[in-house]
């Protein structure tokens, strides 16, 4: 029997089997879970739909919710668990389509013997098809105003018609609405919907063995087929006539946006070197003298993320994704050459087994002390990663840092390189006057442009990550008496309140503070509520690269402006050896932040939230209703046409003076919940 690694402070009990049929299992033992959870991964998904059928496979994850010959009711399950207190969810996938639900423990057996019949037996009967297709179609209309799927799509587009990553997985009527479908859909089921390629995950505060007990009786019936799914093509999606393109997209909302993409080989078989996530790391970093923090300074970016946005059998699209100012959009060439000057000094360090290491640490004591996850979002988790890693690795495998293989690093390195590299540039106004095509399923407008033009630069302000400071060495357990209730240990002193509140009773080494800043001044008019939002947005930014190392140990901070208690907010959590000195960090920028306020970073933030507020009218029809009641009924609620007719009049000048009399009438409450004492 394997044995799974678990985390020091994790009290679950797990269990890996596999059943007479070939069916994957875990099954995990939870004393302290209040609902139970499972979830079935079935091994197959958009990338196996008939050509003549696009969304399919998510068709049929619509309907085998739809009554079974042993519960022919259409509604039984999700009637049943509804009154068992349970929820469900499902999604498609390009490989793979997952069901899971949870329920409060007593229903826990009545709802897995339903659920498991849909694996079984479904029927799909013929009155329920053309409602599920329409429920298909609208979860479709509901994405066609949404960029993030609007890009995805357009991304299928351009790969090669022979590879199934050009198919449209998603379905609407046109695919859909046609004579024959369920004949094509109890062939797929027929065809795919086998044991061998299904992943189980149970979790429950019963016993393994008799949580194995309930496996056996209601999943052993599954039937294998001995099914191995395979895929039209060897070749990678994109082609040499697509790779080194650029390509300007416009989008729904006010985006401007840099997207860099490469194709890589798949992955998924190298998790244990991590190179690929060093990678990422690496070119995402945000500390001074990283790609973002000199776009940043510059006056040309506001975000910046690296690291794989898609993965399939035989390939793997690494993007860096950059957030632009108007100013940045007109430094496209720099900005890419920027980024291919960092990544020769990456190529050229050749000294990457040193950060290695520290990645290590840093993710073995990440995963000691991860923080438990609810049992449906788990067991979603790890019915997936039993079809990617190797059972020892089921709960450690995101975190494993084996050994540095210096020859995997580099050819990723090698592989980022503009004849291997598609370009989008996302923005909503250009004086481009060439005609646009129409991506077939969204109408997403796009059309081709110049390529890249990368400059070389013989020196630039740039430096790789440094050393971390932050990282732990004393993960004790304070002794002290455990406490439900915060004590306080300083009442009204010159406006200030702090209580304690020592527990260690989950064996984690770490700790929150709360503390809430009080005054009448934050909110009083609609320029000084835009002018508080900026600061804790400039605080932010500024206390980025500050922080930004502690932020990779799980050392999190948080801003939040509340009108409705006139306060300001600070969250500050992670272990609480250097914790102080993380929030240390955070009150020093706060409170001496005068200086800090330069022109271009304000210029930067005041475009951002107008950007922001442009937005809010373009969201979804149901975001808009949420957002029109609180309009109506919420107290102090200020819409985004007020304080978009404010915003232009705020300088500089406004920002720093509102900075200077910020902290001049506050009362403050502070609460510490974890493992600190008092003195600390």
């Amino acid at each position: 029997m394997q044995k799974i690694q678990k985390s020091l402070i994790d009290n679950r009990q797990y269990r890996y089997l596999e059943l007479d049929n070939k069916m994957k299992v875990i099954l995990v033992s939870d004393p302290d879970t209040q609902k139970s959870a499972a979830s079935v991964n079935v091994g197959v998904g958009s990338f196996s739909d008939p050509d003549e059928f696009p969304g399919l496979a998510h068709f049929l994850e619509h309907m085998l919710f739809m009554g079974t010959s042993k519960f022919p009711d259409e509604n039984h399950f999700e009637s049943r668990l509804d009154a068992l207190g349970g929820s469900y969810n499902a999604y498609t996938d390009s490989e793979n389509t997952v069901y899971h639900f949870e329920v409060l423990n007593d229903g826990f057996e009545e709802i897995l013997e339903i659920y498991s019949r849909f694996f079984i037996d479904p029927l799909m009967k013929s009155d329920s098809v053309d409602r599920e297709i329409n429920a298909v179609d609208s979860e479709n209309t509901k994405n066609l105003e949404n960029d993030l799927w609007r890009i995805q799509q357009l991304m299928c587009e351009l790969a090669i018609p022979e590879h199934p990553v050009h198919k449209f997985g998603t379905g609407n009527l046109k695919t859909l609405k046609k004579p024959g479908v369920r004949d094509v859909l109890l062939q797929f089921h027929e065809k795919y919907y086998s044991a061998n390629i299904m992943h189980l995950c149970l979790i429950s505060p019963e016993s393994l063995d008799y949580s194995e007990k309930l496996i056996n009786k209601y999943f052993s019936k599954v039937v294998n087929k001995n099914v191995k799914v395979k895929y039209s093509t060897s070749k990678m999606p994109y082609s040499s006539d697509i790779l080194g393109n650029a390509y300007y997209v416009k989008p729904v909302k006010n985006i401007n946006r840099l997207k860099l993409f490469w194709q890589l080989p798949n992955q998924i078989k190298f998790y244990k070197n991590k190179s690929l996530s060093m990678l990422s790391n690496i070119l995402g970093d945000e500390n001074t003298g990283s790609i973002f923090r000199h776009l940043s300074n510059k006056g040309w970016a506001s975000a910046l993320t690296a690291g794989t946005s898609d993965e399939s059998f035989n390939y793997n699209i690494f993007e860096i994704n950059i957030d632009l100012t108007l100013e940045g959009l007109e430094n496209i060439n720099q900005i890419i050459s920027i980024v291919y000057h960092y990544i020769k000094m990456v190529r050229d360090h050749g000294k990457w087994s040193e950060y290695f290491k520290e990645h290590k640490q840093i993710n073995k004591i990440r995963f000691d002390y991860s923080d438990k996850q609810e049992a449906e979002g788990y067991s979603v988790v790890l019915s997936n990663r039993l079809e990617d890693y190797q059972v020892d690795d089921l709960l450690c495998g995101d975190h494993i840092y084996e050994s540095f293989n210096e020859a995997h690093f580099m050819s990723l390195v090698d592989l980022l390189k503009p004849d291997n590299m598609i370009t989008l540039i996302i923005r909503n106004k250009t004086n481009d006057k060439r005609s646009n095509i129409k991506e077939k399923y969204y109408g997403t407008e796009y059309h081709q442009i110049e390529k890249p033009v990368i400059q070389d630069f013989s020196v630039l302000p740039l430096q790789l990550p440094p050393i971390n400071i932050y990282l732990p060495d004393n993960m004790n357990l304070k002794n002290y008496v455990n406490s439900e209730r915060p004590q306080e240990i300083i009442s009204r002193n010159l406006g200030i309140r702090i209580w304690n509140c020592f527990n260690n009773k989950f064996k984690s080494p770490k700790a929150i503070y709360w503390i809430q800043i009080i005054s009448p001044d934050f909110y009083k008019t609609v320029k000084d509520q835009l002018m508080s939002d900026m600061l804790t947005t400039l605080w932010s930014d500024h206390l980025n690269p500050v922080l930004y190392n502690a932020s990779l140990i799980d050392y999190h901070y948080e801003f939040h402006n509340d009108v409705l208690s006139n306060s300001i907010t600070i969250t500050c959590d992670g272990y609480n050896q250097k914790l102080n000195q993380v929030l240390n960090s955070i009150l020093e920028v706060i409170t001496n932040f005068y200086d800090h306020i330069e022109e271009i970073q304000f210029n930067v933030t005041k475009e951002k939230l107008k950007q922001s507020l442009e937005n809010i009218r373009l969201g979804a029809p149901w975001n808009m209703v949420t957002y029109n009641l609180k309009d109506k009924w919420a107290t102090k609620f200020l819409n985004y046409q007020t304080l978009l007719d404010k915003l232009d009049e705020i300088s500089i000048y406004d920002i720093k003076s509102h900075c200077l009399n910020l902290f001049k009438n506050i009362n403050i409450n502070l609460v510490n919940i974890g493992n600190m004492i008092p003195n600390d």
